[in-house]
């Protein structure tokens, strides 16, 4: 398949992959773009594009609009709107843009859009999966485990379909939410990347 086939890649995530089956956030499967209000933002405008990351969650920022304030005083007040949420938030976290970077206090839960956007509710065509070690040491090596059809995983038996490092997965479809990963026995934790197209 070449990439004129895929779509559009709208969402993406990355998974930290151990011992427990996880799947892919609904949010990265399902096209939703969702809201919410923030103040305290920092000295440097959020763009579009940027990842936004909390205490359990990362999400794509859409855009931010400024309802009061300015970045550059410190006092940034609006509403963010993003995409690809995966983890929760809640009311109070703070929110930042890379590991050092200004933060904003989220102050409401993220709802979903009303108006209608491009892609609304729509389920991903096709995701592209690729696996690596969690860290950058050259000893680490990381394989998964994958189900692309819902059914248990079992690393003792290696039960499910292997994907080492640097090779890739595609999924289709109905595969994409009942996929489930784990790591692979012998292997150490391994981060998993996901590219969902529309």
């Amino acid at each position: 398949m070449n990439s004129q086939n895929l779509g559009i890649a709208l969402t993406s995530e990355k998974i930290n992959v151990g011992n427990k089956a996880i799947g892919i956030s609904p949010f990265v499967y399902t096209y939703v773009e969702q809201e919410f209000k923030f103040t305290n933002g920092g000295t440097s405008p959020i763009y579009p594009g940027d990842v936004v990351r909390g205490t359990a969650a990362a999400a794509i920022v859409v855009r931010a609009f400024l309802d009061s304030g300015s970045w550059e005083e410190n006092n940034a007040c609006g509403t963010m709107r993003i995409k690809s949420l995966a983890g929760q938030w809640i009311i109070g976290d703070i929110l930042s843009v890379g590991p050092d970077s200004d933060r904003v206090l989220m102050v409401s839960n993220p709802i979903e859009c009303t108006d209608n956007y491009k892609f609304k509710r729509e389920l991903a065509k096709v995701a592209y999966v690729s696996v690596k070690p969690s860290t950058d040491s050259l000893v680490d090596h990381a394989a998964v485990l994958i189900s692309t059809d819902g059914s248990n995983l079992d690393r003792n038996y290696a039960m499910g379909h292997v994907l080492p490092e640097a090779k890739r997965w595609v999924l289709y479809g109905d595969e994409i939410p009942k996929a489930k990963f784990i790591i692979f026995i012998g292997s150490s934790k391994a981060v998993i990347n996901v590219t969902a197209y529309f």
